[in-house]
């Protein structure tokens, strides 16, 4: 939790414990529907520094959940997402799927038909800008829409997507897992 506020210009903030952080990576602070996530540099008592912010940072109050990324966001602050072209983590790779979220601002899906999967075990699922038959290129749907969703395994065959946009979405999107 951050331990003061935190404004849009600030490259450095306290958060409650440290302790358990590595000495640099990525944290997500607030909610999903307002988070931000930051790159940091190195940690000096519970205060984080060398933080780089987003492109538009936010604000954030005293209290203000923070969560330790455990893995490198393919985004950066000049691009919104990636293409599958760039979704590598070392010898694995995303594997990409349509999804029609109908119309709304947030919901779930499930991927099935897998296998070897251990249930109870997170997903990185992100929104890509791969071509998507019924829209076209897509490449501006990331930037338009902003779907953030994250995944779990249900059981060895099955992964739920729980999904939010700040905005209204309707239709076919692109998202890639990692398992």
């Amino acid at each position: 939790m951050l331990s003061h506020n935190l404004n849009t210009t600030a490259t450095s903030f306290y958060i409650s414990d440290a302790s358990n952080f590595p000495s640099s990576g990525y944290l997500g602070l607030g909610l999903l529907d307002a988070r931000e996530i930051v790159e940091y540099t190195s940690i000096e008592g519970n205060k984080i520094q060398g933080v780089t912010r987003a492109e538009t940072p936010k604000s954030f109050p005293l209290g203000t959940k923070i969560t330790l990324l455990e893995w490198t966001p393919i985004v950066d602050k000049t691009a919104t997402i990636a293409t599958t072209d760039d979704l590598t983590n070392g010898s694995s790779s995303f594997t990409v799927i349509t999804q029609d979220l109908g119309v709304g601002r947030s919901g779930t899906f499930d991927i099935t038909g897998l296998s070897g999967l251990t249930a109870n075990k997170p997903v990185t699922v992100i929104q890509t800008c791969d071509p998507i038959p019924s829209k076209g290129d897509a490449t501006d749907e990331p930037e338009m829409d902003m779907i953030f969703a994250v995944g779990h395994t249900l059981d060895a065959t099955s992964i739920r997507v729980m999904w939010h946009c700040s905005s209204i979405v309707a239709g076919e999107y692109n998202f890639g897992y990692l398992t």
